[in-house]
């Protein structure tokens, strides 16, 4: 008998193969348990020697010995006609089998495990092209540096509480890196969006754009703290360097220096003096000050009202510990910022809140890139332009992986000096660091929707809800897009229909509002509750209860005094600075201009006087010169110039009537232009479709002056019946029906 037939009938063959499938799994399984169970850094290489030893001495037993009813043989003991090797191999055959039924399994579940990313990466990878060839000499993109992904570190202490201390560290040490010109780091929000998905890291870096990923785990107890870190070549999967760092919580310092110096150095990359400095850097030399620092970073992300205050708390915590803490003091800013867009808050609030707190900071040359940003927005909400722009690029020079800072520096060119091609550049380098951040991708959107380029902008539209499908704040923005324009109403139902989108007010206010276009009363009250129960912007909902009185009053369902009774009710109920706009209305609109220029004058005593003009103004503004000229008193001229230098600025920043056109004609009628506030009109809604603000046209008192016009009177004829129609045509193809409320 020749060697290969005795080896096949010894069954050496299917134990190999066995034996090779088996070892592979555990090979597999233990490399996927190895982060999760925080194992020691030499299991996998140890295993994997075992099992490579293993393999002949497998292959040689199954040589030498037979298993037989009587127990394990010496195959040449065993008479080839008593030899039972068929049977044991028809039992191996099955093992082979089932084993590889395993491994298709698991290969299967790795191949398509979360697929939804794939679509989002591809388009996010259409971004980085886009951005390369955009971006201007100014913002060049090297193509030669080396790139990093820093993946949120596991948190393994026994408390969840501590999971915002891991993901500040792992923040922390991307910040630290992304000082270093030679490195392109993938931006926080993208890095953490792969949290808790169960993906290989060849993939995420390959969805990042990244050469290199930092990943490792962090456990607290008490003081102690044990951090595991390695770095991975992202192609190869091989490790390039690991360490654990057992330490007491007061070193968390000298751990985020010893892992970034590690990094830098396997990277193999040369640094000046300056920048070995900046390896170092922190923002405060106190642990507690950090830990409460890191807490605050953690809240502010979210941009929720409720982890927002929570924000502001962590980081005043922080700055009682170390009052010099420069990078608390830039989040507070930034976080006061925040409220002033996403909470119940205003400009003029930040303003006063930030002033004081970043005076200190104006004069420095050394801020960080973080301390520099926040004062660039500092400068741009007090129109200070100049010093805006030399602050945004003070920080690019020092930190060129900043994604909040170029988004915030596009947001400067879209709004406060309009500017489209740097607005889109700028946000193109922020979506190039930071892809797979929602906030960012919806800034894109929102300037190409705003320059009518509406395919690019509803590329970004479904990219972003590709990415974040139940945020709250994509979805209140699609339905608005969707239900305003009457762009696709059923697209609109199909966002109110879903379960699953996080509840905040956004969505409510806007759902509100499309449940009144539908004539759907009950539903639009129900939406008004919801918001109620929200910590919420309070001046939308009196502004909403504003709009639900006209709608019962346009219906005869209530009478004038009692609408304006019920309006001042829910003004009290929710005092908020902007309800001063609904109060003025209510005044003028029963000709009371005295009692409506008293109640500027004592909420903004300075009116006329001041040298700025916030944004958030402009309106009660051009309301105040409205009542100057209705009295026959002489107006500053000073303020009607700053109130059209804004028309002029908001012309520039956007060239879709759905945008602003509505605005424009209510100011350039308030202003005394009727002729170009009718015009704005009649594009938006004669030309054009549009369905929002049609109660306003027929009764607000800023649009008084034009009602003595037939061609005024036409565009809201026209406007109301184009929406009977749309609602028309939107019920019978839905198969619902209105339902209507008596308050």
């Amino acid at each position: 008998m020749t060697v290969f037939k005795e080896l096949k009938r010894r069954n050496v063959f299917k134990v190999a193969t066995a034996y090779l499938i088996t070892a592979w799994l555990i090979i597999q399984i233990v490399t996927v348990l190895d982060p999760h169970l925080n194992l020691p850094q030499w299991i996998v290489p140890v295993t994997f020697t075992f099992l490579l030893i293993g393999f002949p001495i497998s292959c040689l037993f199954a040589w030498a010995f037979e298993l037989t009813p009587e127990g394990l043989k010496r195959s040449k003991e065993i008479d080839h006609q008593e030899s039972i090797t068929h049977v044991t191999g028809r039992k191996l055959d099955f093992m082979v089998i089932g084993f590889m039924a395993i491994a298709v399994i698991f290969l299967t579940y790795e191949a398509y495990f979360d697929t939804d990313t794939d679509n989002v990466a591809e388009a996010s990878n259409l971004i980085v092209k886009e951005a390369s060839s955009t971006l201007t000499s100014e913002m060049p993109l090297n193509e030669h540096i080396t790139s990093i992904a820093v993946l949120p570190f596991v948190n393994m202490s026994n408390d969840p509480e501590q999971e915002y201390f891991s993901d500040g560290l792992s923040e922390e040490l991307l910040n630290v890196l992304s000082r270093i010109k030679q490195i392109k780091v993938a931006a926080r929000t993208s890095s953490f969006f792969f949290k808790n998905k169960n993906m290989d890291i060849k993939e995420i870096a390959e969805k990042l754009d990244v050469e290199h990923v930092l990943e490792g785990s962090v456990r607290r107890s008490g003081t102690k703290l044990r951090v595991t870190a390695q770095l991975i070549q992202a192609d190869s999967g091989y490790h390039l360097w690991s360490a654990t760092y057992d330490y007491e919580f007061e070193d968390i310092f000298k751990i985020q220096d010893e892992i970034s110096e590690a990094v830098v150095e396997q990277l193999k990359i040369t640094l000046l003096n300056d920048q070995l400095a900046t390896l170092t850097e922190h923002g405060t030399k106190i642990a507690a000050a950090q830990d409460s620092y890191l807490k605050g970073r953690y809240y502010m992300r979210s941009r929720t009202p409720e982890d927002l205050k929570n924000a502001v708390s962590a980081f005043q915590q922080s700055l009682r510990i170390d009052s010099h803490n420069q990078l608390a003091v830039s989040g507070l800013a930034d976080t006061y910022y925040l409220q002033s867009l996403y909470s119940n808050s205003s400009e003029r609030i930040y303003l006063k809140k930030v002033t004081n707190l970043l005076t200190p900071y104006l004069e420095l040359l050394n801020n960080s890139a973080e301390m520099d940003t926040s004062i660039a927005a500092y400068y741009q909400s007090t129109k200070q332009l100049d010093k805006s722009i030399e602050f945004y690029q003070r920080a690019v020079s020092k930190n060129s992986n900043y994604a909040q800072l170029f988004h915030w520096f596009g947001s400067f060119y879209q709004f406060s000096e309009p500017n489209f091609e740097k607005s889109h550049a700028l946000f193109l380098k922020a979506a190039n660091l930071d892809p797979y951040s929602e906030i960012i991708l919806i800034n894109l959107f929102v300037i190409n929707y705003f320059n009518g380029r509406i395919i690019e902008a509803e590329n970004y539209l479904r990219l972003v809800n590709e990415i974040a499908p139940n945020a709250s704040h994509n979805n209140a923005l699609a339905l608005k897009y969707y239900w305003r324009s009457g762009r696709d109403w059923h697209k609109a139902q199909q966002i109110l229909n879903k379960q699953t989108i996080k509840s905040s007010q956004l969505n409510y206010d806007q759902a509100f509002n499309f449940y009144l276009a539908l004539d759907d009363l009950d539903r639009a009250n129900v939406e008004i509750e919801k918001a109620l129960k929200q910590e919420n912007y309070q001046a939308n909902i009196v502004f909403n209860y504003y709009l639900m009185a006209l709608t019962q009053y346009d219906k005869g369902l209530i009478n004038d005094k009692n609408m304006d009774a019920f309006v001042l009710k829910k003004v009290i109920q929710y005092p908020h600075s902007d309800n001063i706009t609904i109060e003025v209305e209510l005044a003028l609109k029963n000709k009371q201009f005295v009692n409506a220029k008293h109640l500027i004058k004592k909420s903004y005593p300075q009116m006329g006087l001041a040298d700025v003009l916030l944004d958030q103004d402009v309106f009660i503004s051009a309301c105040y010169i409205f009542i100057k000229r209705a009295l026959n008193e002489d107006v500053n001229e000073h303020l009607i110039k700053m109130v059209e230098n804004y028309i002029l600025r908001v012309e520039k920043m956007s060239n879709n009537p759905e945008v602003s056109y509505l605005e424009l004609a209510y100011l350039k009628a308030l202003i005394n232009e009727p002729e170009q506030a009718l015009t704005y009109l009649d594009t938006l809604y004669v030309k054009g479709d549009y369905y929002d603000g049609i109660l306003f046209l027929k009764y607000s008192a800023f649009f008084a002056d034009l009602r003595a016009n037939p061609k005024f009177n036409n565009i809201v004829d026209t406007a109301e019946q184009k929406l009977m129609l749309k609602r028309s045509q939107f019920y019978q193809t839905e198969k619902i029906k209105p339902n209507y409320i008596i308050q």
